[in-house]
């Protein structure tokens, strides 16, 4: 199998979609097109705690600060845009939301506004407008954020059904957060309407707009970051295997990357 160094970065290819996985290693860019995956390359060589895509820019979150690149490029320089050290990152309608290791929260104007908007116990991920946090579930509303509950939360989806992580269970908010099933759980990812998929110790789950069941992984690896968008589910495991589904099963490929940490999807070029 070829290495990482020997892939070509994304050729000029319509219809086709950016995934970027944040990794030990670096910043993994793949280009997928449907459930194919297709060329992978390593485009940014230090230790990527997390990414995040906003229209055409994809931003990383590492120890040296945040940096920004173009989506779809045939050359991408990174530009550092912000040199305190982030461990979570998403995107904002007029940047991006980032996190320090302190647990301070700022947000990273398109315009080069850099503003803090609050500080919590140690964020673990974002997905506007929720916050994953050591001590809970927060909301960001008006430049500043508010505790809504939960604690030891590991990961949150934001958009279309808020669901949480959580080291006691699997919740889902309606009229308040209610707990759906027992366990410890680290990942969660929704479609931004009514699907999701949540991964723990007891396995992959999957919510269907009306409970959480369990479901057959992929592979037998453990999934150790997972995301949807653009039409696709995207998982990646602890040997470096990147897994896809668009609708009509999986298919999936080892990278040969370990340490991955997170996903982001980009909309396909054109623009789903």
């Amino acid at each position: 199998m070829q290495t990482l160094t020997e892939k070509r970065v994304f050729g000029d290819r319509s219809g086709s979609t950016a995934v970027f996985l944040g990794t030990e290693l670096g910043l993994v860019a793949v280009s997928v097109s449907g459930e194919q995956i297709g060329e992978f390359s390593l485009i940014y060589r230090e230790p990527v705690a997390d990414v995040a895509v906003a229209e055409d820019v994809v931003a990383i979150a590492t120890d040296s600060g945040v940096y920004t690149a173009a989506v779809y490029a045939d050359d991408r320089p990174f530009t550092r845009i912000a040199h305190a050290e982030a461990v979570a990152i998403a995107a904002d309608p007029d940047g991006f939301l980032v996190a320090g290791p302190d647990g301070s929260v700022r947000r990273l104007g398109f315009d080069g506004v850099i503003e803090t908007i609050g500080r919590t116990e140690g964020v673990r991920a974002i997905d506007l407008p929720l916050i994953a946090a050591a001590d809970g579930v927060y909301r960001v509303e008006d430049g500043s954020f508010t505790g809504v509950g939960l604690s030891d939360v590991r990961d949150v989806v934001g958009r279309g059904v808020p669901f949480a992580a959580t080291g006691t269970g699997l919740y889902t908010l309606g009229n308040g957060w209610m707990k759906d099933v027992d366990g410890s759980f680290e990942l969660v990812a929704g479609d931004g309407h009514e699907s999701g998929h949540a991964v723990g110790t007891a396995g992959l789950f999957a919510y269907s707009g009306h409970a959480w069941e369990p479901i057959d992984s992929p592979v037998a690896e453990p999934i150790v970051a997972l995301a949807h968008g653009a039409g696709l589910l995207v998982a990646v495991t602890s040997a470096g295997r990147l897994c896809v589904d668009a609708g009509d099963g999986w298919r999936h490929q080892l990278l040969g990357v370990t340490e991955a940490r997170s996903i982001a999807i980009a909309a396909d070029r054109n623009g789903v």
